[in-house]
């Protein structure tokens, strides 16, 4: 089978679609999705848009509460509170697994630090250790 080279630039379903309105045979759809697969200027040029698996470090569990608390935003969740809230901070226990979350207007450091702040720290005082994931807004 010889497609043109333009088959290369898009999607396996778009090629699928763009082919069955013009031609039809049995294994259309297969032998267009292995040309695909099996053409090597796709393989060298196109990068690979997996991301590579890491090796998750195993986290230690702690002595007691409030010593290790997770903390993240949820959102934005729509539609917004009708005071405008879009985003849920959530802070949890991680031996206890109690939670405290609070819906607030925007998901920004000075959102998580007014959290920690007022409803955690002035009410529970400081944990030992605050979790976050690679969200560069509440480190």
């Amino acid at each position: 089978m010889i497609l043109p080279p333009m088959v290369h630039l898009l999607a396996e379903t778009k090629q699928c679609i763009k082919f069955s309105k013009r031609y039809f045979w049995p294994s259309l759809y297969k032998d267009i999705i292995n040309h695909i697969k099996s053409c090597i200027p796709c393989a060298q040029f196109n990068p690979c848009r997996q991301k590579t698996p890491r090796i998750l470090k195993p986290i230690k569990p702690p002595e007691g509460v409030w010593q290790l608390v997770s903390m993240d935003f949820h959102g934005p969740i729509t539609p917004a509170s009708q005071r405008g809230n879009k985003y849920i901070n959530c802070l949890t226990d991680v031996l206890s697994k109690f939670i405290i979350t609070k819906a607030v207007r925007d998901n920004t450091t000075h959102t998580a630090v007014r959290f920690l702040k007022e409803d955690i720290i002035s009410k529970f005082g400081t944990p030992r250790c605050i979790l976050t994931g690679n969200d560069g807004r509440i480190m």
